[in-house]
């Protein structure tokens, strides 16, 4: 998690997070493991988005789920999200909003359509390229 995404929230000087630290899997490697194929994953990790991603590129290439991230205007610290849209983009996957009627609409530049929609954030749907 990225704290500092919440660094200027009024909360955060009162309730500083504290760390703590948990064991996890590559989720890549679970999958495989598993023998689970979903056909869409949802990421919402606090700005581990890349991690994330990264641990996914060989399931990525093989199967192309479609891939719902939550991202981050660039005020609220959206490197992590940054990097995975950059990862996912090498992978071959374009990314889309979901307009007012349900469908998926192609953005090119995520940070400029979360500026111009005025949003700190919004769920972001990656489709592979056929």
């Amino acid at each position: 998690m990225e704290v500092n995404q919440y660094k200027n929230e009024k909360w955060f000087s009162q309730y500083k997070p504290k760390e703590i630290k948990i064991s996890s899997v590559i989720l890549g490697e679970f999958l495989h493991k598993e023998n689970v194929f979903p056909k869409v994953i949802k990421i919402d990790v606090e700005g581990a988005e890349y991690r994330v991603i990264n641990g996914l590129s060989d399931f990525l290439t093989q199967k192309s789920p479609i891939i719902v991230m939550e991202f981050l205007s660039q005020g609220r610290g959206s490197t992590g999200h940054q990097e995975a849209t950059k990862k996912l983009k090498s992978l071959g996957y374009r990314s889309y909003v979901i307009d007012t009627s349900g469908n998926l609409k192609h953005i090119e530049g995520i940070s400029e359509y979360l500026k111009e929609m005025d949003l700190e954030s919004d769920n972001i749907v990656f489709v592979k390229s056929t």
